[in-house]
């Protein structure tokens, strides 16, 4: 078992293309008309934040310094929310969307963020099972998951360990 890390963007970027293809989903259609329990903050009154803009990083959302850092266990499992408040060691300060960035683009980890909480919002399932279902099963990846739990029976199942 390994990090995939920025490989899951890829990962991400194929189960939105399927779900735009399948109708769940459009590029240009307003995020926040979208998202079901929260909104993006922004710093000005702005054009509408979109899919398309977040998936090729040129949304204005910029990852704040030092956020995003590897993984660390004492750390636990931040959620999207706590990620944006900037109220986890993941990302000490909250992510504002900066519209004088719109339309240039920036690296974000941020972006991948809201594409998922985006995701669930409109299947209405969480995102690591939405990835077996259209993703990684029908691929034939059955060792492969995006569910931290899973993640840990399997170790233990597999190597006697939860540990990694």
């Amino acid at each position: 078992m390994f990090n995939v890390c920025s490989i899951s963007k890829l990962l991400t970027t194929v189960l939105t293309c399927k779900l735009i293809d399948e109708q769940h989903l459009q590029l240009d259609t307003p995020v926040n008309e979208l998202l079901t329990r929260w909104t993006i903050p922004s710093n000005t009154l702005s054009p509408s934040l979109t899919l398309r803009q977040l998936l090729s990083h040129q949304s204005g959302i910029i990852d704040p310094p030092n956020s995003f850092l590897p993984y660390q266990k004492r750390w636990g499992y931040p959620t999207v929310e706590q990620l944006f408040l900037g109220k986890t060691e993941y990302c000490r300060e909250p992510i504002i969307r900066q519209e004088n960035q719109v339309g240039r683009f920036h690296y974000a980890d941020a972006h991948f963020c809201l594409i998922e909480k985006l995701i669930e919002g409109v299947t209405g399932k969480s995102f690591p099972i939405l990835m077996e279902e259209k993703i990684l099963q029908p691929l034939g990846m059955t060792c492969s998951t995006m569910r931290l739990l899973m993640r840990k029976i399997f170790l233990k199942d597999m190597i006697g360990t939860e540990q990694q």
